[in-house]
């Protein structure tokens, strides 16, 4: 049952950065997002440097109450063609039934494991809080460096990203109705 719950901690990082690279779309509403703040990525040199993104949502599944946070960091590197990715992740369960509480406080043993999966290593934190009845979850990821190839870096140019005029911000959005957000905004560090 432990693996179930650092394994979803994991998806959740796999799903948003799968988002993120491979299946995020713009919805332009005719260029520049409607304010003319905003440009087409049309070169890897536009988002050359340091990213950090943060998105937070919430939802309730089976009556328990999810709030998830990930900050995601890019380095882009466009004259090696190589993007190095970091993340962390922080989700705050609270609302247990005493069933529930039960069930998942025996599931799970407060600490720090460090979990390795598809050559990438995960540190997962847990938190039991038996006063508030919540259970926090923090994961983060060692950096991953990728080299891109030029078809890479046609088909990244190809998902619609933005980048502001003064170059401050990169955005990507989204229009699958499944997402726990809409859009993603990177702040150049």
């Amino acid at each position: 049952m432990k693996k179930v719950f650092f394994r979803a901690v994991i998806l959740a990082f796999v799903i948003l950065l799968g988002m993120m690279i491979l299946g995020c779309e713009e919805d332009n509403g005719g260029g520049g997002g409607g304010d003319g703040d905003w440009i087409n990525v049309t070169s890897l040199a536009q988002i050359n440097g340091t990213w950090k993104g943060i998105i937070s949502y919430t939802h309730t599944q089976e009556g328990i109450n999810y709030k998830q946070e990930q900050e995601m960091t890019y380095i882009i590197n466009a004259s090696t063609k190589t993007v190095t990715m970091s993340a962390k992740s922080i989700a705050t369960m609270s609302g247990f039934s005493n069933d529930q509480w039960t069930l998942y406080t025996s599931s799970l043993t407060p600490g720090t494991q460090t979990i390795t999966e598809d050559g990438i290593t995960y540190t997962v934190t847990t938190e039991i809080d038996t006063t508030k009845r919540t259970i926090t979850l923090t994961s983060t990821h060692t950096p991953q460096t990728q080299t891109l190839t030029d078809a890479d870096i046609a088909e990244i140019l190809s998902f619609g990203w933005q980048i502001s005029r003064d170059g401050r911000r990169w955005r990507t959005t989204t229009d699958d109705p499944d997402a726990p957000f809409n859009e993603i905004i990177f702040y150049k560090q």
